[in-house]
């Protein structure tokens, strides 16, 4: 059985509302039933989850993430609480691996099996043992041989 859930964030909503309640003007935090409605109108489909993701920069705002199931549309604006905010798709993108500290490439360090190298010129030396003059001098020798001269590229030399 295959299910289509999509997963939206919805930033930057008011952390509180002002309402009237027995003819009195409240401030309140705003909850989820405040924007239920209103999130269930744009989507379409069955919002399954709503959960709050607080601010710490910004403790007056509060972003919603919503889980949707078989969404009918997905906005790219939504109005709530009279403010009309964007819509974000929420794809959860896997932490590239580490890079390794003996060799520098991508994987785990416990499980490397390269030669050691400099994590400053990735030399076949150790760190300790890096010394910049040599690392110059190897890269200029470097260079020099993958840059043809103009000479050799069959141009003539410049004046």
């Amino acid at each position: 059985m295959e299910s289509i859930w999509e997963k939206f964030v919805i930033p930057n909503i008011p952390a509180t509302i002002n309402t009237v309640e027995n003819n009195k003007l409240v401030s309140r935090r705003t909850s989820l039933e405040d924007v239920r409605k209103e999130v269930q109108e744009a989507f379409g489909g069955t919002v399954k989850s709503m959960v709050w993701r607080e601010y710490e920069r910004d403790p007056t705002m509060k972003g919603l993430r919503v889980a949707v199931h078989k969404p009918e549309k997905i906005p790219r604006t939504i109005d709530i609480l009279g403010l009309t905010r964007t819509v974000r798709s929420s794809h959860s993108t896997p932490r590239p691996p580490p890079q390794c500290d003996r060799c520098g490439r991508s994987h785990q360090t416990k499980n490397c099996n390269y030669a050691l190298r400099c994590k400053t010129c990735r030399g076949s030396h150790r760190l300790s043992e890096h010394q910049e003059s040599t690392a110059t001098e190897s890269n200029k020798t470097t260079n020099e041989q993958s840059t043809p001269s103009r000479a050799q590229a069959g141009q003539p030399p410049l004046e």
